[in-house]
C-alpha cells in the first residue's frame, strides 16, 4: 500500500506489519471531502487483503485528528454525489471494523463528526492532550451522524 501515490492520505510502514494511515490534509484540518472518502475506502480494500498486518494506526496529519466532512465542497455537491460520498464513508467505517488486526486511532488534536466516528470504529483509541470530541451536526446543523457514531456497528 505504500508505494501507491494518494493525494489525501498517506500510508507508511512503522515497522514491518506494522501500517500508519495518516489523513493528510492539514490546510482543511484533515477534512474528509469525496477525494479523501474515495482514498480511505480504497486504502482499506488493500489493507485488508494484507495478510502480514498486524495492526493498523489512523492518525491526523498537522493540529488536528479531523474536522470530519468538508462542509465547504458538500455545499457543492448535488444530492447524488453527496449520498456517492456518505456510502463512501460508510464503507471506510466497515472496512476499519472488518480489519483482521487491531486498529489504534492516535488522536493528536480535535476529532470532530465524522472524523470522531473514525475514532470510534477503531478498537483503540489514544489521545494527546490537545484531543478534543465532538458530534457537532446534532445541533449546529440539525443532521444525525451519518457514520455510526451513536448507533455503533452491527458486531459491536
Amino acid at each position: 500500500m505504500s508505494n501507491k501515490v494518494w493525494t489525501t492520505i498517506k500510508v507508511s510502514e512503522l515497522e514491518p506489519h506494522i501500517s500508519v494511515l495518516t489523513m493528510n490534509r492539514p490546510e482543511r484540518r484533515n477534512a474528509i471531502n469525496v477525494a479523501m472518502a474515495n482514498e480511505l475506502e480504497a486504502c482499506l480494500v488493500g489493507l485488508k487483503e494484507k495478510t502480514d498486518l498486524r495492526v493498523l494506526i489512523i492518525t491526523g496529519e498537522g493540529t488536528a485528528f479531523g474536522a470530519g466532512a468538508d462542509l465547504k465542497e458538500r455545499a457543492l455537491l448535488t444530492p447524488e454525489q453527496t449520498q456517492r460520498s456518505r456510502d463512501a464513508v460508510l464503507r471506510f467505517m466497515e472496512l476499519i471494523e472488518e480489519l483482521r488486526a487491531p486498529v489504534i486511532a492516535m488522536i493528536n488534536g480535535p476529532a470532530i463528526a465524522g472524523s470522531f466516528e473514525i475514532a470510534l470504529a477503531c478498537d483503540i483509541r489514544i489521545a494527546s492532550d490537545q484531543a478534543a470530541f465532538s458530534l457537532p451536526e446534532v445541533s449546529k446543523v440539525g443532521a444525525f451522524p451519518g457514520g455510526g457514531g451513536p448507533v455503533g456497528f452491527p458486531g459491536w
